[in-house]
Formats: structure tokens, sequence, C-alpha cells
């Protein structure tokens, strides 16, 4: 949500919606490119948290460990880079990753942290400090059996 009048929804099979009108309609705006991939119709990806810093910068996080910023109020996206190692040995391929949560600082938007992992037995948490275009490992955490 940016304001009371703009915000933004995702959900499953790239379900991918704004609003400019004090939430009555939702639509993908005119002119504007979803996601390479969102909603392909072969391996959709569900959409998860959407946050914007400020009207014109945006992240969200989706299935298969992507991530993607805009700085245009979301008319483009362009996935973020996701560097490893992916802290656990025999990891699953990053096709199975999920994002559960994100985090920008209010006083400093180019810091963010973002949570995820494989199922719950392994987790991780990811730093950036340039906005969300490249995130790095900075945590693993994993639950013993």
């Amino acid at each position: 949500m940016h304001d009371a009048s703009n915000g933004w929804v995702g959900g499953d099979d790239g379900a991918f919606y704004r609003t400019d009108d004090g939430w009555a309609t939702w639509s993908f705006p005119s002119g504007c490119t979803l996601p390479p991939g969102l909603n392909s119709s072969a391996d959709p990806q569900d959409v998860y948290k959407i946050k914007f810093h400020d009207p014109l910068n945006g992240f969200f996080a989706a299935d298969y460990g992507h991530a993607y910023r805009t700085s245009d109020g979301g008319c483009t996206w362009i996935r973020a880079q996701i560097f490893g190692p992916l802290c656990f040995s025999g990891a699953p391929e990053t096709h199975n990753l999920e994002f559960w949560d994100f985090e920008f600082s209010p006083a400093d938007p180019s810091l963010g942290w973002m949570a995820g992992g494989y199922g719950i037995q392994e987790g991780f948490i990811f730093g950036t400090d340039d906005g969300g275009a490249n995130w790095d490992v900075s945590s693993c955490f994993g639950l013993s059996s």
C-alpha cells in the first residue's frame, strides 16, 4: 500500500493488480509489463508480499526464489539478484526456495532483510544494502529433528 488511494495486491498463479481509486477497482496498469514468467501458463508463480518505500520504489517476492523490484511505480519490474551459498549442503534447487517475508529500514530504504527457506526445517535471512537489487545470505538457521 502506498497511501489511502493507491496500492497493490498479489496472489495465486501470477495474480497482480493495482488500485489508484481508493480500492474501488483493481487492474494491471495499461502499457505496463508484468515481470517475466510471473503469469506463465506453463508454471505461474504465486505473488507474496508487495511493498513500496515510496510511490516509485517497490519490491515483491514470488515463488521459486524470485524477487522483483521497480523504480517507476510498478510499470516495469526487474528480477533481483539472489546470492548464496544457500547455507545447507544438499539443499534443494532454487526452484523450491520460498521467501516468507521481507522488510526495509524506514530510516534507510536501501537496507533490507528477507527471510526464506526450504520448508520449516531450513531457513535463512538475506540482506541488501542497495534497495533490493542484490541480496546476500547474512544468516542461516535450521531446526534439528
